[in-house]
């Protein structure tokens, strides 16, 4: 895909990331506690507003419990 803003780029990315999490049977609050990444991060990522760290990702890929290539290919 190519994202002429960075802004497009972070809210397909946070689709993406929904669309996982829902795919796993997580609530936001679920893999908020599983990844213990904060509900407000989890949600800010889905809503394209926050960049997510590298370390934030991999949380979040072992609590979904998913391939590290999984949580970025979109």
């Amino acid at each position: 895909m190519d994202f002429d803003k960075e802004e497009e780029l972070l809210k397909a990315y946070g689709k993406h990331l929904r669309i996982l999490r829902h795919k796993n049977d997580f609530s936001q609050e679920g893999l908020a506690l599983a990844s213990g990444v904060a509900i407000s991060s989890i949600s800010r990522i889905e809503r394209g507003q926050l960049n997510p760290t590298l370390t934030t990702l991999i949380k979040i890929q072992r609590a979904l419990g998913i391939d590290q290539r999984e949580i970025i290919d979109f």
